[in-house]
């Protein structure tokens, strides 16, 4: 944290925004406005690797939903695995897109279309110009093809072994969103009829953003992430008056 021109602090990261909140001892002392008029407070989960699962869940205890939908940790656990059991393909599909296989992007396709012929006269310049521009498209779609075909499989294999590991908690098990990012979150809104919506810290901006959110119930389930991509922390949000788990009204922060 750093003073903005000795006046407001300013925060540079998610985690130096957190532990500013957390450091406010006064009831209500971790109430915001979010960039979008959302009135939130946060409340800390512990950083244990069950994070998210367990903000999740003290969400659904808190909105009295049954404990049948998950009202523990694991219960969450289960909730996603049984989602994207459900879901195998669909999900494989749209993770497609994201998945990164080693070396492919960029690298089966380097150096396709490079270079001119050197030409001894117009109609051989022409000529090898026209075999050359074939071959580059030859092989570009070969590459293409090579490389949609690793990425679907790469999807598979994630999707595949992806409801063994859910249900493991801690610090060396599962964390949310770090097999198939926002499809988990996704998946779980669907799963368990919820309106989950994602926020971070904005250091440019020095405000707290929504980034994404899947509506699929009414119950609504704010997470505030901090952290590395990979290694990162979610706590829980609700609303900072009337009901916690019903969707903040949105409008100009003041």
């Amino acid at each position: 944290m750093v003073a903005a021109g000795g006046g407001e602090p300013r925060y540079e990261t998610a985690a130096a925004f957190r532990e500013a909140l957390l450091d406010r001892r006064r009831p209500g002392g971790r109430a915001f406005h979010t960039a979008d008029g959302a009135h939130l407070r946060l409340v800390p989960t512990r950083q244990t690797g069950d994070c998210g699962f367990e903000a999740v869940a003290w969400a659904l205890t808190i909105a009295g939903v049954p404990a049948g939908r998950g009202a523990t940790a694991g219960g969450v656990r289960r909730l996603l695995r049984d989602a994207v059991l459900a879901d195998a393909g669909g999900i494989a599909e749209r993770l497609r897109g994201f998945v990164a296989v080693g070396g492919l992007r960029g690298g089966l396709g380097a150096g396709v279309g490079g270079g001119s012929p050197q030409a001894t006269g117009d109609d051989t310049a022409a000529a090898a110009s026209a075999v050359a521009k074939a071959a580059n498209a030859a092989e570009a779609t070969k590459a293409a093809e090579v490389t949609a075909a690793a990425e679907a499989a790469e999807a598979a294999r994630r999707v595949a072994a992806f409801p063994s590991r859910v249900i493991v908690g801690g610090l060396h098990g599962h964390w949310l969103c770090a097999e198939l990012g926002t499809l988990e979150i996704s998946a779980l809104a669907r799963a368990a009829r919820l309106h989950l919506e994602l926020y971070t810290w904005d250091a440019r901006r020095q405000v707290v953003r929504p980034y994404f959110a899947e509506a699929a119930g009414d119950t609504w389930v704010g997470l505030f992430f901090s952290g590395a991509a990979l290694t990162g922390h979610f706590d829980l949000l609700l609303r900072a008056k009337g009901k916690p788990c019903r969707r903040p009204a949105k409008g100009v922060p003041p």
